[in-house]
C-alpha cells in the first residue's frame, strides 16, 4: 500500500511540474513500487533496469552528513542532472526513500547554471 504522504508528493509534483513529470518510485530495504509512471516512459527498457536503479538508490549516501558538519544541516535530497532528465532522490532513512524523474526543462535554471560551470571545466 502506498503511504498517504507519497500520494501527496506525487500530487504536488504533478501540479508543479505538469507534463515534465516522468516517474516516481518509492523503496524500502527489500521492496519498491512505482508511484507514478508517465505512459511514454513505461517501456520494457525501463522495466528491465529498474531493479538495478533502485538498488543503487538504496546505497547512495550524502556527500556531507549532518553529524560531520552540522552547519550545513541535514541532507534533504540529491539531484542528478542528465542530458535529457533530472533525477531527485529523497532519502527518508537508511532503508527508505523516493526517486523522482522530471524532464530537464523542469530544472531549467539549475541546468543552465550547471552547463555554465561544466563549460569551464
Amino acid at each position: 500500500m502506498v503511504k498517504p504522504e507519497y500520494q501527496d508528493l506525487v500530487r504536488l509534483i504533478h501540479d508543479r511540474a505538469g507534463n515534465t513529470f516522468r516517474s516516481a518510485f518509492s523503496y524500502t530495504a527489500d521492496d519498491w513500487q512505482p508511484l507514478y509512471l508517465r505512459d511514454d516512459i513505461a517501456t520494457k527498457e525501463l522495466h528491465d533496469v529498474l531493479p538495478q536503479l533502485i538498488d543503487r538508490a538504496r546505497t547512495i549516501e550524502p556527500i556531507v552528513r549532518e553529524e560531520e558538519y552540522p552547519k550545513i544541516g541535514a541532507a534533504q535530497a540529491s539531484v542528478e542532472l542528465h542530458e535529457h532528465g533530472v533525477l531527485i532522490h529523497f532519502r527518508e532513512s537508511e532503508n527508505e526513500g523516493v526517486a523522482v524523474s522530471l524532464e530537464r526543462e523542469a530544472a531549467r535554471e539549475l541546468a543552465t547554471f550547471i552547463d555554465s560551470c561544466t563549460e569551464l571545466l
